[in-house]
């Protein structure tokens, strides 16, 4: 009578294949996560960063940052001047508002791409 026995190792790689599928739903559950939190905050940098266009129109930035090419020697007479009233005319609230934004889209961004990089590199595994 012959018995059927399973192959040597048999058991360390259904482990390994059990501890690889949690990996996975892990790093897929966290993707997820983050693809939203990437959505969210690129969407809150793009309406902050119209308002800030906006409130940079209306403050005359661009006017006045348009003189130093029409008129160059001017500004280049009244630069101390020209400079403090460029930096006067320009919405501080709404640039560091861009400002904080950029940082989750950022730091989502690098970890949305490292998750796909670690889901790929598991899958590469597996085909091995």
């Amino acid at each position: 009578m012959h018995t059927l026995t399973p192959p040597k190792g048999l058991n360390k790689r259904i482990l390994a294949k059990i501890k690889q599928e949690k990996q996975l739903s892990i790093l897929k559950r966290r993707l997820i996560f983050n693809g939203v939190v990437l959505t969210v905050s690129w969407v809150a940098l793009v309406l902050a960063a119209k308002a800030f266009f906006s409130a940079m129109q209306m403050s005359g930035f661009g006017t006045m940052l348009n003189l130093m090419f029409s008129d160059f020697k001017v500004v280049a007479v009244n630069f101390s001047d020209y400079t403090l009233s460029l930096i006067e005319s320009l919405p501080i609230i709404s640039m560091a508002i861009v400002a904080v934004l950029l940082l989750p889209v950022i730091g989502s961004f690098i970890k949305f791409v490292r998750y796909i990089y670690d889901i790929r590199r598991i899958y590469r595994i597996e085909k091995i």
